[in-house]
């Protein structure tokens, strides 16, 4: 189903972690937020990265810490939580 369809459900499925870029100009920031937004809380966990540039995974250190730690552990980082830009 897509993200954002009438009707979502997805009761029972683990967290989903989205990472959005504030300015990625590939994959623009509101994108991020349209996919996380209507999975709902606690399911649907956007991760913003104040940063410039595309492909924040694995270049920014706080954000590659946060994505390695949920694909370990299954536990997304807390709901708003942001990482500064710190991409060379």
């Amino acid at each position: 189903m897509v993200a954002g369809a009438r009707g979502l459900n997805a009761d029972g499925a683990a967290p989903v972690l989205a990472v959005g870029g504030t300015g990625d100009p590939v994959t623009p920031y509101p994108g991020a937020r349209h996919t996380a937004r209507p999975l709902g809380d606690g399911l649907g966990v956007l991760l913003t990265a104040q940063e410039e540039g595309h492909g924040t995974y694995p270049r920014n250190r706080c954000v590659a810490e946060k994505v390695d730690h949920c694909l370990r552990t299954g536990r997304t980082p807390a709901p708003g939580t942001v990482c500064r830009g710190s991409m060379s």
